[in-house]
């Protein structure tokens, strides 16, 4: 998955019949096909992991108040733990739509504007870097 994503954001020499003379892509063609940016593979498990175990903490803290073994009541740490997925899933959902609606107002902007944005001309490392010459 990871792997996956980088190879999405390849900075590679990038032609199309429009420009073919581009060398990298506009922030805005960063996006998949289906219009959303490539998540960060280890948000859903921060998300996940952050609320399953703020759930099931909750559900040991109750123990530790009530003075009971922390083990004791495990039908009541499952369905916390089942509740911590449901509000995560939920929670990403949610983010994920809002993430959805900015890049859409973006990709908006962008098409409305074609002028902000010119096409890259074609640099090469030759004349970004000065020459160096050792010294020894």
């Amino acid at each position: 998955m990871i792997l996956d994503a980088i190879s999405r954001c390849n900075m590679a020499p990038y032609h199309t019949e429009e420009y073919p003379n581009r060398y990298f892509k506009y922030p805005v063609e960063y996006f998949y096909g289906d219009g959303s940016l490539s998540e960060n593979p280890f948000i859903p498990v921060i998300i996940y992991g952050t609320t399953i175990s703020t759930f099931l903490g909750g559900s040991l803290w109750h123990n530790h108040l009530m003075k009971r073994p922390l083990i004791s009541g495990v039908h009541r740490h499952i369905g916390y733990v089942t509740m911590g997925i449901g509000v995560a899933y939920l929670f990403r959902k949610w983010r994920l739509t809002k993430l959805a609606e900015r890049d859409a107002a973006i990709r908006h902007y962008i098409e409305l504007h074609p002028e902000d944005f010119p096409p890259v001309e074609k640099r090469q490392y030759r004349d970004i870097f000065a020459e160096w010459y050792p010294r020894r």
